[in-house]
C-alpha cells in the first residue's frame, strides 16, 4: 500500500519540486498552499505524512500541528523551516512534530527522513497485526470442558482475576496449570502487560536466583553484562512461578522477602527495585508434605496460597474428552495444514476407558501423532498406540475382532461412566442427566437396559 504525503507550503515551485521527487519514489502526493487549505486537505485525505512549512501566509505552521494530529493521530508531521527559525523548529517537537527539515531542503536528507518514517510505520503496523492475531487467539477459550470441576475452575478464575492476590494453581503434570494462569492474566486488568512463566525446576539452582532477580555486571564469574530478571521483565504484568515446589530452600527466603516487601535486589546490587508484577505459582507436588520434610517453607506457602485453584486430572473429568478431542482436532488440523479430521466413535470410547497418566498433554500428543501418521480423514483405533486403545487397536492392522467382546466392553464402559457421573452428582439422577446432556427419561431407560 502506498503512503500518502501532504505538502503544505506557499512557494509553488518548491512545493511542486518536492511533489515530483516523492511521486517518483512511489508515494501518493497532494499539495496545499496555506494553513487553511492544508487542514481541509488533511481532513479529506487523512495523509500518512505531512510536510508543513513553518511560515505560512495565513497562520503559523506551529499553530496547525495540533489540528493535523487531531484529524489523524497517527499522522507524522515534519516541519520545514529556514535556518534562522531553528528555535521555532525545535518548539515544533513539543507540539507533536516528529522531525524537521531546513531550507534549502537536501533531497537525500528528505528521502532518508521519509523512508525512516515509512519503515517505522511498517513496523508499527506489523506489531499491531501480531497483537490482533494474539488477541484473537487469546479470545478463544483455552479451558475446554463443561464438567463440574472445569466449571468450578472457570468460576474461580472469574472471581480472582480482577484482584492482585497471589494464586496457587495445583494439579498433576499436564493438566493445564499454565493455561489457567494465562487465563487469570487475560481476564485481569493487567492483560495488556506481559505474561511471563519461569519454570523453577528446569533451571540449575545456582542460576535460578539470577533468572528471577537479575544481576549486575561482575556479580559472579561469567557475568560480563548486567541482565534483567523475570521480576523486572514482567513489569506491571503477571509472572508465573511454575513448579515452585522445586525451588531450592536457599532461594525461598529471598522470594518470601520480595513478596512481602514488594521489592527485590538484583544479584550483586545493593539497590532495591520495586516488584510491580502479580505473582502466580503452580506445582504438581504436595507442598504440605514438602513442609513436613523441611523442603518447603511453611511461611512461603501461606504467602503464595491466598487463593488455590486445583485442576483435576483428565481421568476425573472424562465427560470433557469429546470436547477436548474436537478442539484439538480443529486446532492441529489448521496448524498442520490438513483437512478437517474426525474420530471414530470407537476411538472416543477407548479414550474414555483410558486413565491418561499424562493428562491433557498426553491426549494432545497422541492426537498429533495420529494426525501425522493417519491414512484418512477419519482417525481409527489403529492410528493410536495400543496401550491407549487396548487390544482393539490391533484389529485395524490385521488382528482378530470379536464383536461380542466389543459389545460387552462398550456396555461395561457405559455402565461405569454413568455410575461415575451419578456419584459425582451425589446420586441425583436429574443432575447427572443434565451433565451428560440427555433427558432424565433417556437416563432412566439406559439404566434399565444396563440392569
Amino acid at each position: 500500500m502506498k503512503r500518502s504525503i501532504l505538502i503544505i507550503d506557499d512557494e509553488a515551485l518548491f512545493r511542486e519540486d518536492l511533489a515530483i521527487l516523492l511521486r517518483r519514489a512511489g508515494y501518493d502526493v497532494f499539495t496545499a498552499c496555506d494553513a487553511g487549505s492544508g487542514v481541509e486537505e488533511s481532513r479529506r485525505l487523512r495523509p500518512d505524512i505531512v510536510l508543513c512549512d513553518l511560515s505560512l501566509p495565513d497562520r503559523s505552521g506551529l499553530e496547525i500541528i495540533g489540528e493535523l494530529r487531531t484529524v489523524g493521530p497517527d499522522t507524522a508531521v515534519i516541519m520545514i523551516t529556514a535556518f534562522g527559525d531553528m528555535d521555532s523548529a525545535l518548539s515544533a517537537f513539543r507540539f507533536g512534530a516528529v522531525d524537521y527539515l531546513l531550507k534549502p531542503v537536501s533531497r537525500d536528507e528528505l528521502m532518508r527522513k521519509i523512508n525512516g518514517i515509512d519503515q517505522h510505520m511498517k513496523l508499527q503496523e506489523e506489531v499491531s497485526r501480531l497483537r490482533q492475531i494474539i488477541n484473537q487467539r487469546e479470545k478463544m477459550d483455552p479451558l475446554i470442558g463443561e464438567s463440574r470441576s472445569m466449571k468450578s475452575v472457570k468460576e474461580y478464575i472469574r472471581r480472582v482475576a480482577p484482584v492482585d492476590s497471589p494464586v496457587l494453581i495445583t494439579g498433576e503434570s499436564g493438566t493445564g496449570k499454565e493455561i489457567v494462569a494465562r487465563e487469570v492474566h487475560r481476564q485481569s486488568q493487567r492483560s495488556d502487560a506481559p505474561f511471563l512463566a519461569l519454570n523453577c525446576g528446569a533451571i540449575p539452582d545456582q542460576l535460578l536466583e539470577s533468572e528471577l532477580f537479575g544481576h549486575t555486571r561482575g556479580a559472579f564469574t561469567g557475568a560480563t553484562d548486567s541482565r534483567k530478571g523475570f521480576f523486572e521483565l514482567a513489569g506491571e504484568g503477571t509472572l508465573l512461578l511454575d513448579e515452585i515446589g522445586d525451588m531450592p530452600s536457599s532461594l525461598q527466603a529471598k522470594l518470601l522477602r520480595a513478596l512481602e516487601q514488594k521489592e527485590f535486589f538484583p544479584v550483586g546490587s545493593s539497590v532495591a527495585l520495586p516488584l510491580c508484577a502479580r505473582i502466580l505459582s503452580s506445582t504438581n507436588r504436595n507442598l504440605a508434605q514438602l513442609i513436613e520434610q523441611n523442603i518447603f517453607r511453611e511461611d512461603l506457602l501461606y504467602r503464595i496460597n491466598i487463593i488455590e485453584i486445583t485442576v483435576v486430572p483428565l481421568r476425573e473429568r472424562l465427560e470433557d474428552i469429546p470436547l477436548l478431542v474436537d478442539f484439538l482436532l480443529q486446532r492441529m488440523s489448521s496448524e498442520l495444514r490438513r483437512s478437517a479430521y474426525r474420530v471414530d466413535r470407537e476411538v472416543l470410547d477407548a479414550f474414555m476407558r483410558y486413565q491418561w497418566p499424562g493428562n491433557v498433554r498426553q491426549l494432545k500428543n497422541v492426537i498429533e501423532r495420529a494426525l501425522i501418521l493417519g491414512q484418512s480423514d477419519t482417525l481409527k483405533l489403529c492410528d493410536f498406540p495400543p496401550e491407549i486403545c487396548g487390544e482393539s487397536g490391533a484389529s485395524g492392522v490385521g488382528g482378530l475382532f470379536n464383536t461380542n467382546d466389543l459389545r460387552e466392553a462398550t456396555l461395561g464402559f457405559q455402565k461405569t461412566f454413568i455410575e461415575n457421573i451419578i456419584r459425582k452428582c451425589d446420586g441425583n439422577r436429574e443432575d447427572a442427566a443434565k451433565c451428560m446432556g440427555i433427558n432424565p427419561s433417556t437416563l432412566y431407560r439406559k439404566l434399565s437396559e444396563l440392569g
